[in-house]
């Protein structure tokens, strides 16, 4: 376990709410094996007048569930007002987009790995220090253009293909210095950098850019591995703004890209 990742969720308290008893459990064992605590919480459970989300840090919810608590995930996220990660399906991620839009809060597909939800949890803690953001709709995807850095071939036609039809226009890098150069000429709405590229690596990439005034704010998604935890932290430590694992599912990338992009209108209005 990255002792970053660790040291953030060390002595975290999460409400779990909607979850079946066997997920809720094996969550539980995953938050206490970095010394965090998940507690279920449900409407018997409270007393009026009182917020039951008061002594925890943050709340872990089922995407399709409706309670005595809450009714859908935008209500609680509103009602609530603290970190939350919500756990669906890729459909449901796509009908909730709005309401992760912010970056104290995001979704987690099921099926999902233990490593991935505790970097999801360390995610919208790391971010508990910044403002709510009025979050609007992305604007129209037939303006945005994407650069996507992938020497795999397949990959990257898959990728565009998704991007494509959605309205994005795509350019390509195959390695890192060709990524970092396209990336300066062109300054994209958006570059998706895989991880492992040729002749510099995405990390050398993001580091450079993020480095660089002109594209220190580029929204940047990290492309890696599904089980590769110490990737993942280090390109959220060097400046990405969401990471998409491989193999990936396609309505999951869109709604990650149309987060971030919806992020990026809201801090530049």
């Amino acid at each position: 376990m990255n002792d970053n990742l660790a040291g953030v969720l060390s002595g975290s308290r999460f409400a779990l709410i909607g979850l079946d008893d066997a997920e809720a459990s094996e969550i539980i064992s995953a938050l206490a094996s970095i010394r965090a605590f998940g507690q279920q919480v449900t409407g018997s459970a409270t007393i009026r007048g009182l917020n039951p989300f008061a002594p925890f840090h943050g709340c872990i919810i089922d995407a399709g569930c409706s309670s005595d608590l809450i009714s859908a995930p935008e209500e609680a996220i509103a009602r609530i007002r603290k970190p939350t990660l919500l756990i669906g399906t890729a459909r449901q991620m796509s009908e909730h987009a709005l309401a992760v839009a912010d970056m104290r809060h995001d979704f987690l597909v099921r099926p999902y790995e233990t490593e991935e939800l505790l970097v999801r949890a360390f995610r919208i803690l790391r971010n508990t220090g910044t403002e709510y953001d009025l979050v609007r709709p992305a604007k129209h995807t037939a303006s945005r253009r994407v650069v996507v850095a992938d020497d795999d071939q397949a990959a990257a036609i898959l990728i565009s293909t998704v991007l494509r039809h959605a309205g994005f226009t795509c350019e390509f890098a195959r390695d890192g210095q060709s990524a970092l150069k396209l990336t300066r000429q062109s300054l994209p709405d958006l570059l998706l950098l895989d991880v492992g590229l040729p002749e510099m690596d995405g990390f050398g990439v993001l580091s450079a850019l993020r480095n660089d005034p002109a594209t220190s704010k580029l929204p940047v998604i990290v492309v890696t591995g599904r089980n590769n935890e110490d990737d993942i932290i280090k390109g959220f430590a060097l400046g990405a703004d969401d990471y998409i694992t491989k193999p990936f599912i396609s309505g999951e990338m869109m709604a990650r890209v149309n987060r971030v992009l919806r992020r990026d209108d809201s801090e530049v209005n």
